[in-house]
């Protein structure tokens, strides 16, 4: 069915662009352009971000330890401290048991400081660094920008998550982010007994026996949780020694404590008597129980899956090809949003030690040279735009001429010179504007600036308030000032729900409004793809960069009012956000909703508020998916509904006489509702 779905839809986008071309317009995926003959719809309101003041210091990167600890003169350019960003360091990879430390220059120049890659007496290559003259970190590698909170008790179980905004660019066109290269967020416990992330308790499995059974046997249970962001987690294994042997007299009752930012659960059982290992069933988020009465969704599938983590972490990462279209530095920088989970029985009492904001990569980055110049015969390769260094040494190296071929490699290359590096055999054929692409060579390659963090989600950069104050407290004005409308904005402030994960979603056969060249169409969920530009609400289209899929015990159908012909409905998770007005930035979830309620519709293209008509809980289970969006949340999904058979009869006779029917859909965001 998908496939089949796909494939019109390629034919649907092909037909379109042909017909674009031959009118001598048509941009491909991208939106109408203001002079275009397609109805102008009236655009979603623009609001204004909210501004909360951010937890971590310095996080412009604009004050040194001299300028934010030392009174007026300061220190000379010569100096470590002066080379040092206030409050900020860098380690290496996170691991269990990494005890940080936060000395800086005014006691020891041996330290894990941020330091500025210019002059600093014990500057390390392998970390992150600072770029003091503009005010901006660089990553390096794994390597991670730690930040210690100004007290251990800033981050609390009784909120449910931490939204984290920032700007990031790439250092020059020649960086290049694997597509499974995720950017992190964490708060560490940096406490003697801790020293790894903040944690809840174990992910414990509880169960009982409800009913009376005739005979019993052994049953064991373990659920697993994931997120659509590479990682997982196992519970405890639940052995219920007195199960029923007859699923008709009782059941067996499982229950967990929900984690924040979970996209599904899977419960497995692990059956005695047949040794055979089966999954029971897929449960959406909001639902941390199950009754075990006997129903099998897949027989003996071998065992119970493996996992990342047995405990809830406040931890949180970027989804696979989310960083493909991160900007150049140069170009408006592109915003960057995570909001790491809180556990909700996270003990902040028993950290006794720093709670540490951790921000890094998974991998390292990678970099290609387009002008890459070989000579037959010779080891050597040229790159006028190369900046090797002796980082480069012992990296795989692979050179490809222009339509993408091998050329040589990959092979491990050598160091000569900031132009010049050497392969260790020799290019057997002359090449200029060949491209060398080295694995890993994308050293301080991923900038960072205006990074915050707050309790407040979508929240613009504001400052902590001691960085706008240290002439009051003897201090110096920053040695950098902030250069964010250069960049592009002051950054978003974190996603709507914790780790992406917790979403409603609409069925897989859903249509939604995607831009096919100049026109609004309508594609089910199936059939669109990656990189695609859906219909917002206004001119601004937004892009799908994600397409985590998920399941519903109990499909809703909502109907909307829109016409004297037709409703627009929309089959979906009683979860799915509906934007029920202009000023709506987030929407209420469908369970929230009842008849004569309002929501947003398009019909072709404009925005109107239209009632709620009647709102079906089918009490059957569905396949269901959702987007991850850039830069937007709201898209625009439904079908018609026609009252009757005459409303129906009307509808085919004007498709035969030629008529198109328009494009409708109901305004949905694609993101859970903090509840």
């Amino acid at each position: 069915m998908e496939d089949y779905q796909r494939l019109e839809a390629d034919v649907a986008r092909l037909r379109r662009r042909v017909e674009d071309l031959s009118g001598g317009g048509g941009s491909g995926s991208e939106p109408p352009a203001l002079g275009s003959q397609f109805p102008v719809p009236t655009p979603l309101p623009v609001t204004v971000p909210p501004s909360a003041v951010s937890q971590i210091r310095n996080g412009e990167w604009g004050h040194s330890v001299d300028t934010w600890f030392n009174p007026p003169p300061g220190a000379a350019l010569s100096d470590d401290i002066a080379l040092e960003a206030a409050y900020w360091f860098s380690n290496v990879a996170p691991f269990n048991g990494q005890l940080l430390s936060f000395i800086d220059a005014r006691t020891s120049s041996v330290n894990d400081a941020l330091k500025s890659f210019l002059h600093h007496s014990t500057y390390d290559v392998s970390r992150c660094d600072w770029d003091r003259a503009t005010g901006e970190a660089r990553f390096q590698g794994t390597a991670s920008l730690d930040a210690p909170f100004p007290n251990n008790r800033m981050v609390t179980p009784n909120r449910a998550v931490e939204f984290l905004g920032a700007l990031i660019a790439r250092r020059n066109s020649t960086i290049v982010i694997p597509f499974d290269c995720h950017l992190y967020c964490g708060l560490w416990d940096n406490s003697a007994a801790k020293l790894n992330w903040i944690a809840g308790t174990p992910f414990t499995l509880n169960y009982s026996v409800r009913g009376t059974p005739s005979s019993t046997t052994e049953r064991r249970y373990k659920v697993y949780a994931f997120t659509d962001r590479g990682y997982t987690y196992l519970s405890s294994e639940a052995f219920v020694i007195n199960a029923p042997g007859d699923f008709n007299e009782a059941d067996v009752y499982l229950s967990w404590k929900a984690i924040p930012g979970i996209l599904q659960y899977w419960v497995y059982r692990f059956d005695v008597v047949d040794n055979q290992y089966q999954l029971l069933k897929k449960i959406g988020s909001g639902n941390p129980n199950y009754a075990d009465n006997g129903n099998v969704k897949e027989h003996d599938v071998g065992g119970y899956p493996a996992a990342t983590n047995t405990v809830p972490i406040a931890y949180v990462a970027t989804r696979e090809h989310e960083l493909d279209s991160v900007a150049v530095d140069g170009e408006p920088w592109t915003s960057l949003a995570l909001a790491p989970p809180i556990p909700s029985d996270y003990d902040s009492s028993a950290t006794d030690g720093e709670q540490v904001l951790r921000v890094g990569l998974t991998k390292a980055l990678d970099r290609q040279m387009v002008d890459a110049v070989s000579v037959s015969g010779s080891v050597v390769i040229e790159s006028a735009t190369g900046e090797f260094s002796s980082l480069d040494n012992g990296r795989d190296a692979t050179l490809f001429d222009a339509e993408g071929n091998i050329l040589h490699g990959p092979e491990s290359i050598t160091f000569i010179d900031a132009t010049h590096v050497a392969f260790g055999t020799s290019v057997s054929t002359n090449n200029s504007g060949a491209t060398l692409y080295i694995v890993g060579g994308g050293d301080h390659g991923l900038l960072i600036d205006a990074l915050h963090i707050s309790y407040v989600a979508g929240a613009a950069f504001a400052a902590y308030p001691d960085d706008l104050n240290r002439l009051d407290f003897g201090g110096q004005n920053p040695v950098a000032a902030p250069n964010h409308s250069s960049q592009g904005g002051a950054g978003g402030g974190g996603e709507i729900g914790p780790g992406g994960g917790g979403v409603g979603c609409i069925t897989w056969d859903c249509p939604v409004n995607v831009w096919v060249g100049n026109s609004l169409e309508s594609w089910s969920w199936a059939a669109l793809r990656i990189g695609e530009y859906i219909f917002s609400g206004d001119l601004r289209a937004s892009r799908i960069i994600a397409k985590p899929s998920s399941e519903t015990d109990e499909l809703h159908l909502l109907r909307v009012r829109a016409s004297w012909l037709f409703d627009i409905e929309v089959p979906c998770s009683p979860r799915q956000p509906v934007i029920t007005e202009r000023l709506d930035t987030t929407g209420r979830a469908v369970k929230h909703l009842q008849p004569d309620d309002h929501a947003l519709i398009g019909i072709d293209g404009k925005v109107s508020r239209q009632r709620i008509r009647e709102i079906v809980n089918t009490r059957q289970p569905a396949e269901t998916g959702i987007f991850t969006l850039t830069p937007g949340h709201v898209f625009f999904a439904g079908r018609p509904r026609y009252r009757t058979f005459i409303h129906r009869s009307i509808a085919w006779i004007l498709r035969k006489l030629g008529y198109r029917l328009p494009v409708v859909g109901v305004a949905l965001h694609n993101a859970k509702p903090l509840e």
